[in-house]
Protein backbone atom coordinates (compact mmCIF):
# COMPACT_ATOMS: atom_id res chain seq x y z
CA UNK A 1 0.00 0.00 0.00
CA UNK A 2 1.50 3.56 -0.72
CA UNK A 3 1.93 6.18 1.88
CA UNK A 4 -0.73 8.71 -0.19
CA UNK A 5 -3.53 5.52 0.43
CA UNK A 6 -2.74 4.83 4.13
CA UNK A 7 -2.73 8.59 4.45
CA UNK A 8 -6.01 9.04 2.53
CA UNK A 9 -7.45 5.64 5.11
CA UNK A 10 -6.04 7.77 8.37
CA UNK A 11 -7.99 10.65 7.04
CA UNK A 12 -10.92 8.56 6.45
CA UNK A 13 -11.22 7.05 9.51
CA UNK A 14 -10.80 10.06 11.91
CA UNK A 15 -13.76 11.74 9.73
CA UNK A 16 -15.58 8.17 10.16
CA UNK A 17 -15.06 8.17 13.88
CA UNK A 18 -15.74 12.10 14.39
CA UNK A 19 -18.99 11.39 12.46
CA UNK A 20 -19.91 8.46 14.52
CA UNK A 21 -19.23 10.90 17.36
CA UNK A 22 -21.71 13.59 16.63
CA UNK A 23 -24.68 11.38 15.73
CA UNK A 24 -24.60 9.81 18.77
CA UNK A 25 -24.81 13.01 20.25
CA UNK A 26 -28.61 13.37 19.87
CA UNK A 27 -29.06 9.94 21.54
CA UNK A 28 -29.20 7.78 18.03
CA UNK A 29 -28.62 3.75 18.51
CA UNK A 30 -26.18 3.17 16.00
CA UNK A 31 -26.90 -0.63 14.93
CA UNK A 32 -23.11 -1.49 13.72
CA UNK A 33 -21.85 0.19 16.78
CA UNK A 34 -24.26 -1.84 18.80
CA UNK A 35 -23.63 -5.52 17.18
CA UNK A 36 -19.80 -4.32 17.97
CA UNK A 37 -20.19 -4.09 21.24
CA UNK A 38 -22.13 -6.85 22.29
CA UNK A 39 -20.31 -9.81 20.19
CA UNK A 40 -16.69 -7.55 20.97
CA UNK A 41 -15.90 -7.33 17.17
CA UNK A 42 -12.86 -5.95 15.89
CA UNK A 43 -12.82 -3.50 12.80
CA UNK A 44 -12.29 -6.58 11.00
CA UNK A 45 -15.05 -8.03 11.76
CA UNK A 46 -17.26 -5.33 10.89
CA UNK A 47 -15.56 -4.66 7.79
CA UNK A 48 -16.06 -8.48 6.89
CA UNK A 49 -19.78 -7.68 8.09
CA UNK A 50 -20.28 -4.84 5.63
CA UNK A 51 -18.70 -6.72 2.66
CA UNK A 52 -21.52 -9.79 3.38
CA UNK A 53 -24.58 -7.09 3.75
CA UNK A 54 -23.85 -5.28 0.50
CA UNK A 55 -25.45 -7.50 -1.93
CA UNK A 56 -28.64 -7.60 0.81
CA UNK A 57 -28.61 -3.57 -0.28
CA UNK A 58 -27.87 -3.85 -4.08
CA UNK A 59 -27.81 -6.78 -6.26
CA UNK A 60 -25.66 -5.36 -8.34
CA UNK A 61 -22.40 -6.11 -5.75
CA UNK A 62 -23.67 -10.00 -6.43
CA UNK A 63 -22.54 -9.21 -10.36
CA UNK A 64 -19.14 -7.19 -8.98
CA UNK A 65 -18.28 -10.06 -6.89
CA UNK A 66 -18.88 -12.62 -9.57
CA UNK A 67 -16.38 -10.44 -11.88
CA UNK A 68 -13.99 -10.20 -9.64
CA UNK A 69 -13.96 -14.25 -8.50
CA UNK A 70 -13.88 -14.86 -12.20
CA UNK A 71 -16.84 -17.05 -11.99
CA UNK A 72 -20.99 -15.98 -12.85
CA UNK A 73 -22.05 -18.58 -10.37
CA UNK A 74 -19.93 -17.22 -7.42
CA UNK A 75 -22.23 -13.93 -6.56
CA UNK A 76 -21.51 -14.27 -2.63
CA UNK A 77 -17.85 -13.40 -1.79
CA UNK A 78 -15.41 -15.99 -0.95
CA UNK A 79 -13.23 -15.76 1.89
CA UNK A 80 -10.15 -15.42 -0.51
CA UNK A 81 -12.04 -12.19 -2.06
CA UNK A 82 -13.35 -10.55 1.44
CA UNK A 83 -9.85 -10.78 2.96
CA UNK A 84 -8.14 -9.27 -0.11
CA UNK A 85 -9.85 -6.41 0.04
CA UNK A 86 -9.30 -5.56 3.49
CA UNK A 87 -5.44 -6.85 3.52
CA UNK A 88 -2.82 -4.24 2.58
CA UNK A 89 -0.20 -7.60 2.38
CA UNK A 90 0.31 -11.11 3.11
CA UNK A 91 0.39 -10.29 7.13
CA UNK A 92 -2.51 -8.88 6.96
CA UNK A 93 -4.14 -11.45 5.11
CA UNK A 94 -3.29 -14.19 7.38
CA UNK A 95 -3.94 -11.93 10.60
CA UNK A 96 -7.44 -11.45 8.95
CA UNK A 97 -7.86 -15.18 8.54
CA UNK A 98 -8.05 -16.07 11.83
CA UNK A 99 -11.23 -13.83 12.23
CA UNK A 100 -12.84 -16.61 10.25
CA UNK A 101 -12.24 -19.63 12.22
CA UNK A 102 -15.04 -21.64 14.11
CA UNK A 103 -13.88 -20.06 17.32
CA UNK A 104 -14.19 -16.38 16.09
CA UNK A 105 -17.30 -14.28 17.37
CA UNK A 106 -18.35 -14.04 13.40
CA UNK A 107 -18.73 -18.00 13.60
CA UNK A 108 -19.47 -18.56 16.94
CA UNK A 109 -22.35 -16.40 17.15
CA UNK A 110 -23.22 -16.98 13.85
CA UNK A 111 -23.43 -13.62 12.46
CA UNK A 112 -22.00 -14.94 8.97
CA UNK A 113 -22.31 -17.97 7.48
CA UNK A 114 -19.36 -20.48 5.47
CA UNK A 115 -20.61 -22.13 2.73
CA UNK A 116 -18.47 -24.12 0.39
CA UNK A 117 -19.79 -26.04 -3.04
CA UNK A 118 -21.39 -29.10 -2.60
CA UNK A 119 -19.14 -30.30 -5.66
CA UNK A 120 -16.11 -29.94 -3.67
CA UNK A 121 -16.06 -31.05 -0.12
CA UNK A 122 -13.51 -30.34 2.48
CA UNK A 123 -12.35 -27.15 0.07
CA UNK A 124 -9.50 -24.89 2.02
CA UNK A 125 -11.08 -22.08 3.41
CA UNK A 126 -10.51 -19.22 1.16
CA UNK A 127 -12.51 -21.23 -1.55
CA UNK A 128 -15.69 -21.17 0.85
CA UNK A 129 -18.17 -18.26 0.19
CA UNK A 130 -19.36 -15.63 2.78
CA UNK A 131 -22.91 -15.01 3.64
CA UNK A 132 -24.80 -12.64 6.72
CA UNK A 133 -27.46 -14.39 8.50
CA UNK A 134 -30.49 -13.30 7.95
CA UNK A 135 -31.40 -12.12 11.56
CA UNK A 136 -28.21 -9.96 11.55
CA UNK A 137 -29.25 -8.24 8.07
CA UNK A 138 -33.22 -7.71 9.64
CA UNK A 139 -31.81 -6.48 12.76
CA UNK A 140 -29.40 -3.67 10.46
CA UNK A 141 -31.83 -3.15 7.77
CA UNK A 142 -35.39 -3.59 9.34
CA UNK A 143 -39.13 -3.26 6.84
CA UNK A 144 -40.88 -1.87 11.26
CA UNK A 145 -38.82 -1.20 14.26
CA UNK A 146 -39.07 2.35 13.57
CA UNK A 147 -42.93 1.85 14.13
CA UNK A 148 -42.46 -0.03 17.06
CA UNK A 149 -40.30 3.04 18.42
CA UNK A 150 -42.87 5.90 17.55
CA UNK A 151 -45.47 3.98 19.03
CA UNK A 152 -43.83 3.12 22.24
CA UNK A 153 -44.48 -0.84 22.04
CA UNK A 154 -42.48 -3.79 22.01
CA UNK A 155 -41.95 -5.22 18.66
CA UNK A 156 -41.59 -9.27 18.40
CA UNK A 157 -40.27 -10.85 15.18
CA UNK A 158 -41.28 -13.93 14.12
CA UNK A 159 -38.75 -16.28 13.11
CA UNK A 160 -40.81 -18.48 10.92
CA UNK A 161 -38.19 -21.53 11.59
CA UNK A 162 -39.15 -21.90 14.94
CA UNK A 163 -42.73 -21.40 13.78
CA UNK A 164 -43.30 -23.89 11.18
CA UNK A 165 -43.18 -27.67 11.95
CA UNK A 166 -43.48 -31.05 9.56
CA UNK A 167 -45.25 -32.32 12.98
CA UNK A 168 -49.52 -32.51 12.67
CA UNK A 169 -50.36 -29.34 14.71
CA UNK A 170 -46.98 -28.44 16.09
CA UNK A 171 -46.93 -25.06 13.90
CA UNK A 172 -50.42 -23.90 15.54
CA UNK A 173 -49.37 -24.47 18.86
CA UNK A 174 -46.05 -22.62 18.43
CA UNK A 175 -48.69 -19.38 16.78
CA UNK A 176 -50.73 -19.95 19.83
CA UNK A 177 -48.35 -18.93 22.01
CA UNK A 178 -47.00 -16.54 20.10
CA UNK A 179 -50.62 -14.37 19.78
CA UNK A 180 -51.25 -15.07 23.55
CA UNK A 181 -47.94 -13.64 24.72
CA UNK A 182 -48.15 -10.78 22.21
CA UNK A 183 -51.92 -10.40 23.42
CA UNK A 184 -50.47 -9.89 27.14
CA UNK A 185 -47.65 -6.96 25.96
CA UNK A 186 -49.86 -5.30 23.49
CA UNK A 187 -46.79 -5.86 21.40
CA UNK A 188 -46.42 -5.56 17.64
CA UNK A 189 -46.25 -9.12 15.72
CA UNK A 190 -43.83 -8.80 12.40
CA UNK A 191 -43.94 -11.47 10.27
CA UNK A 192 -40.94 -11.01 7.46
CA UNK A 193 -41.14 -13.60 4.18
CA UNK A 194 -45.22 -13.44 5.19
CA UNK A 195 -46.13 -15.56 2.12
CA UNK A 196 -44.24 -18.76 3.67
CA UNK A 197 -46.65 -18.50 6.44
CA UNK A 198 -49.79 -16.76 5.09
CA UNK A 199 -49.95 -18.26 1.75
CA UNK A 200 -52.91 -19.10 -0.08
CA UNK A 201 -54.94 -22.21 0.47
CA UNK A 202 -55.11 -24.77 -2.27
CA UNK A 203 -57.49 -27.50 -3.30
CA UNK A 204 -57.56 -30.32 -1.25
CA UNK A 205 -55.67 -33.47 -2.77
CA UNK A 206 -53.75 -35.42 0.03
CA UNK A 207 -54.06 -35.00 3.39
CA UNK A 208 -50.74 -32.86 3.28
CA UNK A 209 -52.81 -30.46 1.40
CA UNK A 210 -55.95 -30.99 3.64
CA UNK A 211 -53.20 -30.25 6.96
CA UNK A 212 -51.57 -26.94 5.10
CA UNK A 213 -55.21 -25.50 4.93
CA UNK A 214 -55.80 -25.84 8.51
CA UNK A 215 -52.89 -23.89 9.52
CA UNK A 216 -53.51 -21.43 7.15
CA UNK A 217 -57.63 -20.84 8.21
CA UNK A 218 -55.85 -21.44 11.77
CA UNK A 219 -53.70 -18.58 11.63
CA UNK A 220 -56.36 -16.13 9.92
CA UNK A 221 -58.96 -16.91 12.80
CA UNK A 222 -55.87 -16.08 15.47
CA UNK A 223 -55.45 -13.06 12.98
CA UNK A 224 -59.16 -11.79 13.40
CA UNK A 225 -59.16 -12.10 16.94
CA UNK A 226 -55.51 -10.34 17.88
CA UNK A 227 -56.39 -7.15 19.35
CA UNK A 228 -52.59 -5.42 18.32
CA UNK A 229 -50.64 -4.63 15.17
CA UNK A 230 -49.47 -7.20 13.00
CA UNK A 231 -46.74 -6.46 10.07
CA UNK A 232 -46.39 -8.65 7.41
CA UNK A 233 -43.46 -8.37 4.35
CA UNK A 234 -43.13 -9.99 1.75
CA UNK A 235 -41.61 -10.02 -2.07
CA UNK A 236 -44.19 -12.14 -3.50
CA UNK A 237 -47.91 -10.46 -2.24
CA UNK A 238 -49.69 -12.03 -4.93
CA UNK A 239 -49.04 -15.67 -2.73
CA UNK A 240 -50.61 -14.64 0.09
CA UNK A 241 -54.08 -15.50 0.41
CA UNK A 242 -57.13 -13.41 -0.22
CA UNK A 243 -58.54 -13.50 3.54
CA UNK A 244 -55.28 -11.82 4.53
CA UNK A 245 -55.33 -9.18 2.21
CA UNK A 246 -58.83 -8.60 2.34
CA UNK A 247 -58.40 -7.99 6.25
CA UNK A 248 -55.61 -5.62 5.72
CA UNK A 249 -56.15 -2.00 6.64
CA UNK A 250 -53.06 -0.41 4.85
CA UNK A 251 -50.91 -2.22 1.71
CA UNK A 252 -48.20 -0.42 1.33
CA UNK A 253 -45.76 -1.25 -1.66
CA UNK A 254 -42.04 -0.32 -1.91
CA UNK A 255 -40.54 -0.41 -5.55
CA UNK A 256 -36.80 0.15 -6.09
CA UNK A 257 -35.89 3.62 -5.88
CA UNK A 258 -34.99 5.37 -9.25
CA UNK A 259 -31.92 7.66 -9.43
CA UNK A 260 -33.41 10.56 -8.57
CA UNK A 261 -35.43 8.94 -5.25
CA UNK A 262 -32.05 7.30 -4.48
CA UNK A 263 -30.44 10.87 -4.36
CA UNK A 264 -33.00 12.38 -2.09
CA UNK A 265 -32.88 9.20 0.43
CA UNK A 266 -29.26 9.78 0.20
CA UNK A 267 -29.70 13.68 1.67
CA UNK A 268 -31.97 12.98 4.02
CA UNK A 269 -30.28 10.39 5.76
CA UNK A 270 -27.87 12.80 7.58
CA UNK A 271 -28.26 15.67 9.78
CA UNK A 272 -28.16 18.97 7.59
CA UNK A 273 -24.62 19.92 8.84
CA UNK A 274 -22.92 16.71 7.87
CA UNK A 275 -20.25 16.79 4.89
CA UNK A 276 -21.77 14.13 2.41
CA UNK A 277 -19.01 13.30 0.38
CA UNK A 278 -17.79 9.58 1.27
CA UNK A 279 -14.84 7.94 0.40
CA UNK A 280 -14.25 4.43 0.46
CA UNK A 281 -10.92 2.78 -0.33
CA UNK A 282 -9.76 -0.93 0.02
CA UNK A 283 -6.58 -1.72 -1.44
CA UNK A 284 -7.89 -3.23 -4.61
CA UNK A 285 -11.19 -1.33 -5.07
CA UNK A 286 -12.05 2.39 -4.84
CA UNK A 287 -15.09 3.46 -5.16
CA UNK A 288 -16.90 6.68 -4.82
CA UNK A 289 -20.28 8.13 -2.99
CA UNK A 290 -20.57 11.32 -3.96
CA UNK A 291 -22.85 14.57 -4.05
Amino acid sequence: MTEEVQTAIDRLSKDIAARKAESTKPGIALRLEKLADRFQLSAIDLEIILICLAPELDLRYENLYAYLQGDVTKKRPRVDLVLNLISPSLEAKLSARQRLIPSSPLLKHHLVKLFEDPSQPESPLLSKSLKIDDRIVNYLLDTADIIAGQLGLELYKIDLSSVVSKYIGETEKNLSRIFDEAQTSNAILFFDEADCLFGKRSEVRDSHDRYANIEVSYLLQRMEEYQGIVILATNLRGNLDDAFIRRMHFSVEFPFPNQKDRRRIWEKIWPEDTPCSIVLIYPYMLHYIAT
